[in-house]
């Protein structure tokens, strides 16, 4: 499936030429070229984000095996349409049958990561990594995958998903074979029922004060241990007795300051690494970094591709070093304040390696400080990640990445493509791509590079605000942290003057 979302940016030029000539292109698109492929990225982004909430409240309703299966279905059948929308000679075609795949695809996003949470022992940052390094990896193969057979004369950019289809299929099969036996193939914490009563078993966290059960530990457990077993309950409380509702779930993420910010920093990140991935390989075209588009992309593939595989694992290091550190009965709190500082200073290098690409006049160089710049961009998905599900209860942590997606693609990668790729072509209008599959007029595109360059410099100055809404969640981490450490004091001083 990530491979799939890499398809329409490399092979941009293809794409570009397509919006052009449909017959029922929207006239916006058929003048800037680049807005349209925006659109068409947004499209995919859009069904994805408004399906991915959806997926989250079904993930407590039915076996996480019935749910992917049924996706990736749909997921097929989206693909299909999207090969066919060539024929159709239709943009419409394409525009939905994107955003279909982008529905089918939010059914698996939202079942993986807490799933290796839970599974994942003592190595689950790193399992939860080495997840996430099938995004970069997946991206870039779709990157030069799409580059490759579109500019196969026999074939053409519409075979690249045809293929798709025929690989997607076998998978099909061998999903709905699963057999998952924990907790009846439910997605929820232990304990908290099957398909039949799981809708009986949620909890509201905020209404129980964690302290009206210290009774039950005086006995058993003493001092400083009774007071992390008790910390540990306030933060992370397993569900029980009412409906879940999906106005529940939602009160329950919007209650969170720290799921917020982190969702905003997210939602620059998304907007910013979506942007280049669209129009990447069209700057270095566009800067004739490299003679070809296959060149281009696979270079740049191969860079991000790079970046990811390193970049991603090392990222569940960190989360389970810092796990190590603090000991299992760290709270979630706890975890967060020691996590979040780094996964922000992760943003800030990445960011400042990716700011010489402005100036940058060789491929070498450009290539070269887009990889680390990526490179510690990526270290910082595992933590965003875990800080994400650490953010709210273990019932609620679906709802909780699903809440995340659905913001940080709405409020990022959904606008901000078409915005950026207008503003490309607003600065430099002669390196849109014409119905021949050229630059408008190379000579003004020459002159125009400024233009290229600027555009990359409004992303990257865009990634700041990500640093600041990283810095924000974790005062807001630090402050709930300093409550519970002070009401926990405040608490075993009244308890032993009784």
């Amino acid at each position: 499936t990530m491979a799939d979302r890499s398809i329409i940016p490399g092979a941009s030029r293809e794409f570009s030429v397509f919006i052009g000539v449909a017959r029922d292109s929207p006239m916006f698109a058929k003048h800037a070229p680049d807005a349209g492929i925006g659109l068409l990225s947004a499209a995919f982004i859009g069904g994805y984000s408004v399906a991915i909430v959806f997926s989250g409240h079904l993930v407590h309703k039915i076996r996480w095996q019935t749910l992917i299966s049924v996706g990736l279905f749909i997921w097929i059948v989206a693909v299909f349409g999207s090969g066919l929308s060539y024929y159709a000679n239709s943009f419409w075609m394409l525009f939905m049958a994107r955003m279909l795949s982008g529905v089918a695809e939010a059914s698996f996003h939202v079942v993986a990561p807490p799933m290796i949470q839970d599974r994942g022992g003592v190595r689950g940052g790193l399992w939860l990594s080495i997840y996430l390094s099938a995004i970069p990896v997946g991206l870039a193969f779709g990157y030069m995958y799409s580059s490759r057979i579109s500019n196969m004369g026999h074939l053409g950019w519409h075979w690249a998903y045809f293929f798709e289809c025929l690989v997607a299929i076998p998978l099909l099969i061998q999903t709905s074979c699963l057999v998952d036996d924990v907790n009846d193939g439910v997605l929820a914490p232990p304990g908290a029922g099957t398909p039949s009563n799981i809708a009986a078993n949620i909890e509201d966290e905020d209404d129980e004060d964690p302290a009206e059960n210290a009774h039950n530990y005086d006995e058993e457990v003493p001092g400083e241990e009774k007071m992390t077993i008790l910390k540990k309950e306030s933060t992370r409380r397993l569900p029980s007795s009412h409906n879940i509702t999906f106005y529940e779930e939602m009160r329950v993420c919007l209650s969170s300051e720290i799921l917020i910010y982190v969702t905003l920093a997210q939602a620059v990140f998304a907007s910013v690494t979506v942007a280049l991935g669209t129009f990447g390989g069209a700057f270095i075209l566009a800067l004739e970094l490299f003679e070809t588009e296959e060149g281009a992309a696979t270079t740049f593939g191969v860079a991000a591709a790079f970046a990811g595989v390193l970049g991603t694992p090392l990222g569940g290091v960190l989360v389970d070093h810092v796990q190590a550190q603090l000991g299992h009965n760290a709270t979630s709190t706890e975890m967060l304040t020691a996590l979040l500082p780094k996964v922000n200073m992760c943003v800030i290098i990445g960011v400042l390696f990716c700011w010489p690409t402005c100036l940058a006049n060789g491929p070498a160089s450009f290539i070269g400080f887009i990889f680390f710049g990526w490179f510690f961009l990526f270290v910082a998905q595992s933590g965003t990640q875990w800080s994400i599900m650490l953010s709210v209860s273990e019932a609620h942590r679906p709802n909780a990445l699903a809440f995340a997606m659905f913001n940080s693609h709405i409020l990022g990668d959904v606008p901000f493509p078409v915005v950026f790729g207008a503003l490309k072509d607003y600065l430099a209008p002669a390196c849109n791509i014409n119905p021949q599959g050229q630059f408008v007029n190379v000579d003004e595109c020459r002159e125009q590079r400024g233009g290229i360059r600027l555009s990359l410099a409004f992303a990257y100055a865009y990634m700041t605000f990500a640093v600041l809404f990283f810095e924000i969640a974790r005062r807001y981490a630090q402050e709930k942290k300093d409550q519970e450490s002070a009401e926990f004091r405040r608490k075993g001083s009244v308890e032993y003057c009784a």
